[in-house]
Formats: C-alpha cells, sequence, structure tokens
C-alpha cells in the first residue's frame, strides 16, 4: 500500500516505478539481469504480461523474449525492474513502464510486429500472472520433466460483500479475480492431465496442496488447521515474523517433499527433516494416522476455501478504498 500511495501522490511516477525502488532498497541494489548466474546454477527466468500485445514478455540474463515482437540479447535492464514487471499487479502496480533500444532487437520466426519500432522501444508490462500464473508457457515444450510449485493463494469467499455491492470499481476488481482464478485453474488442471497421460513427467505442488491427495504412505506430516491456514498468508510487501518464515519454509519443504517422493524420485529415500526445526508444523505421523487421514481425504466433500474473518474484512476494506479513491478521481477531472 505505501508504494501504491507515493506512486499516485507524487508526479512523474507510478506505482509500479516505486515498486522497483523498494526492491532496490531492499537487497538487489545495483544488480542487473546480466549479474545473474551463468552456466552450472539454475537459470532464472522472470515472466510478465505485455499490455501492448497481450504475450508473454520474459526477463534472463541472456534474453528478454517477447514472441510478437523479437527476442532482446544480453540486456542490462536493472534486476529490480525485472522482479517489479513479474509482480506489477493489475490494477494497483500496473503497468510497468520498461523502455529498450529499438536496435537491441532481432528478429524471429512469428515475430509479426519487429517492424514497428514503438514496440521495440517501450514495453507495458504487468505481472505474468495475468497471462500464465504457473509459468508453463516458456519451458513445458522444451523440457520432459516439469516441477511447478505454486504459491498463489486460492480466491477467497467474499462473504461480506458491501464495497462490491456499492462501488463499480469494486465489483470490476472481483470479476478481474474471478477471471484470474479461471485461467490458473485450466492451467493447473491441463498440467496435471498432462501427467496423467505420460506427456509430461514431473509434479505439483501449491500452498494450499493437501498432504493427502499424494497418496503418499510417509508423508512428513498429515493436513492439520495449522497447514491450511498457510495458504492465506499474505502477500504484500509486509515483513514476516521469524515464526511466519519458519512454517512457510516447513510447509513448502513438506508439501515438495510429498510430491516429489511420490511422483518423481525413486527409490524413496524416505522423509526429509524439517529446515527450520523450532517451527515444525508436527511430529512425524504414524502409518495408522496417514492412513486415517486418507480415508478422511476420499470421503470428505472439500468445501470452497474461505479466508479467515480478518482477511475477508481487509479484503472488502482494500476494495472500498480502490472505489473511493477512483471516485475521488473521476470527480477531480470533471471539475477541473
Amino acid at each position: 500500500w505505501p508504494s501504491f500511495l507515493i506512486g499516485w501522490a507524487l508526479p512523474f511516477t507510478s506505482p509500479a516505478t516505486v515498486l522497483a525502488w523498494q526492491y532496490r532498497r531492499l537487497g538487489l541494489g545495483r544488480m542487473t539481469l546480466a549479474d545473474l548466474p551463468l552456466g552450472g546454477a539454475p537459470e532464472f527466468v522472470f515472466c510478465a504480461a505485455s499490455l501492448n500485445t497481450g504475450a508473454e514478455v520474459r526477463l534472463s540474463r541472456s534474453y528478454i523474449g517477447h514472441a510478437p515482437v523479437g527476442v532482446f540479447s544480453n540486456p542490462t535492464l536493472p534486476l529490480a525492474t525485472a522482479v517489479a514487471a513479474s509482480s506489477a499487479f493489475p490494477p494497483f502496480f500496473a503497468p510497468l513502464v520498461v523502455r529498450l533500444d529499438p536496435g537491441g532487437w532481432r528478429p524471429k520466426k512469428g515475430a509479426w510486429l519487429f517492424d514497428r519500432e514503438e514496440f521495440r522501444r517501450e514495453m507495458l508490462l504487468v505481472d505474468g500472472g495475468a497471462r500464465d500464473n504457473l509459468g508453463l508457457e516458456g519451458i513445458w515444450e522444451d523440457y520432459e520433466t516439469v516441477l511447478v510449485s505454486d504459491a498463489g493463494s486460492p480466491m477467497a469467499v467474499d462473504d461480506d460483500p458491501w464495497a462490491v455491492r456499492h462501488f463499480n470499481l469494486s465489483s470490476a476488481l472481483r470479476t478481474l479475480f474471478i477471471a484470474l482464478e479461471q485461467t490458473q485453474s485450466i492451467r493447473k488442471r491441463w498440467l496435471i492431465e498432462r501427467f496423467r497421460l505420460g506427456v509430461l513427467s514431473g509434479t505439483y505442488w501449491g500452498i494450499s496442496s493437501d498432504i493427502a491427495d499424494y497418496g503418499l504412505e510417509t508423508p512428513m506430516l498429515v493436513d492439520s488447521e495449522r497447514t491450511r491456514s498457510l495458504q492465506w498468508v499474505r502477500t504484500r510487501l509486509s515483513r514476516f515474523s521469524p515464526c511466519e518464515q519458519g512454517r512457510l519454509i516447513n510447509w513448502g519443504y513438506a508439501v515438495a517433499d510429498t510430491a516429489m517422493r511420490r511422483w518423481v524420485i525413486a527409490p524413496d529415500p524416505g522423509p526429509g527433516e524439517w529446515p527450520v526445526p523450532e517451527h515444525g508444523l508436527g511430529p512425524a505421523p504414524s502409518p495408522a494416522r496417514v492412513a486415517a487421514a486418507r480415508r478422511g481425504q476420499r470421503v470428505r466433500q472439500k468445501p470452497r476455501e474461505t479466508a479467515p474473518p480478518a482477511a475477508a474484512g481487509w479484503y472488502s476494506l482494500a476494495l472500498a478504498f480502490a472505489g473511493a479513491a477512483a471516485a475521488a478521481l473521476l470527480a477531480h477531472l470533471l471539475m477541473s
């Protein structure tokens, strides 16, 4: 919220620009894409979506790829800008304006906008999740094994729809969230179907996954109210307590351990150990408890996820604030 408010309040800037500045201040400093690891290390690719073309934009150490426009080789774009582009969630932090040397682009097959210099000079970018929240487009055709870690929280039921009912902007935002949720669900189902048919190998795990769904005989833990509550952890740029950090790290490790041992690693090496033991999520379950959890999972009708009341309240407050801000801006424009 501070980045959003500052970006709107100050002239000649934007919330997305302030967000990039925050990333620089919080640790990325003056690093550029050229400072990312090269060779022998994971290749980092940041995904954004172009408001100009609707296509995915990939930002990495060796290139920036924008299929309708071409490829920009060896970019020196600030790393904070790339991270901000990949997290410029609409409408609050979008768009992020990225300007490049038009001469640095080269055409590729299908780059039907390469001859339009304005598309090579400037890109209007938003969070890549607006197009592909799982980041699959850049890898699924080139790799046989795909491991997907999904930290996106599920859409909460709005049990206090006052803001949606009274503010058109709030209603529009809720509609946007529904559309994004649908896109993400389709991508996830498509991926899992490819795993099931043997077209791809690998596995999927997410922050809202249920351990019992994987059918592993010896998981690190069984599902509980504590593990299910972690899917609602806030995703804004605010400081986490050591306990929150430890539990999130441990939950991510536990669900990844379960998915990998069930579908990828053979023979099964057995359960791992908590990365942050002082914030463990529970003792290793007995076989009887695992079996009971799996039986319960088969008969349990999983309800539509509902955020805790506090989260729902803050969501409504945020939408109300957005609606009020838009109304004030419109009144100012009409009066000026």
